[in-house]
């Protein structure tokens, strides 16, 4: 699988838990919900939501970068 179809399945998974998640026709609302729910989660298990959400932006920049790699055909996946 290459890294665009890997991060569209990605992204078609998110929409599944938004459309899921929201009350309204606006995908912002469910999103925003989502999210502000993910930060009582952590508060109550003691996790720090900010520095997974750090984590969750490198993991998506890694992504994203090496999905424009490929295609730019500097680098194959294997």
């Amino acid at each position: 699988m290459n890294s665009a179809r890997e991060n569209r399945i990605r992204a078609a998974r998110c929409h599944k838990a938004v459309r899921r998640y929201g009350t309204d026709s606006s995908p912002y609302t469910g999103l925003i919900d989502l999210l502000a729910d993910a930060m009582h989660w952590c508060r109550l298990k003691g996790h720090d939501f900010h520095d997974l959400l750090d984590r969750a932006s490198r993991h998506y920049e890694a992504e994203v970068f090496d999905e424009t790699i490929t295609r730019e055909g500097t680098s194959q996946k294997p």
